[in-house]
């Protein structure tokens, strides 16, 4: 009789351990250390001090009517510019205070929605039902034109402190 021999797997177990440790690893970095990062740095976030809307952007918004919200890009996240019903216009950015879901604009009920765990905030961006802890983040607005007809040059800012700042470095 002859002897058969087995061969050995590509993968030892000694070696599959140490992998799925890794993964197990690096899953755990994932969903745990990098969102408590964030939270105890918020200030490290890859937020813009200032968008400049292009021209494409400005046609956009200024097609508007009162009611309606154009969402832009702000950074990584949405940014949400709102011809309000009384002509003014608001911009927010687009993210949730609870848990930094989207929002969107429902002009049916005048409010921003958040789907993740129904909250609701007015049009002035304050939170008004649902558990968002606090309003909108509001983002300031310098623009030439007249918002009621035709707004030619548009720029969005962080703050009104970076606002002043830039302009004082100008």
């Amino acid at each position: 009789m002859t002897e058969r021999h087995i061969p050995y797997s590509m993968v030892e177990r000694r070696s599959f351990l140490g992998r799925m440790s890794a993964i197990v690893g690096a899953v755990f970095f994932a969903q745990v250390v990098l969102p408590l990062w964030r939270y105890l740095f918020p200030g490290m976030s890859r937020e813009p001090d200032k968008v400049e809307f292009t021209e494409d952007m400005l046609a956009q918004l200024n097609t508007l009517e009162p009611g309606e919200c154009l969402r832009f890009q702000w950074g990584g996240v949405p940014g949400l510019a709102l011809r309000a019903r009384d002509g003014e216009l608001r911009v927010f950015k687009g993210v949730c205070t609870h848990a930094d879901c989207n929002v969107a604009w429902r002009s049916e009920t005048n409010d921003f929605f958040c789907a993740c765990h129904e909250g609701r905030y007015d049009e002035f961006g304050k939170n008004i039902e649902g558990p968002p802890p606090r309003p909108l983040t509001r983002l300031f607005v310098e623009f030439t034109g007249d918002p009621a007809k035709e707004i030619t040059e548009l720029t969005v800012w962080r703050s009104e402190s970076v606002q002043r700042k830039e302009g004082e470095g100008a």
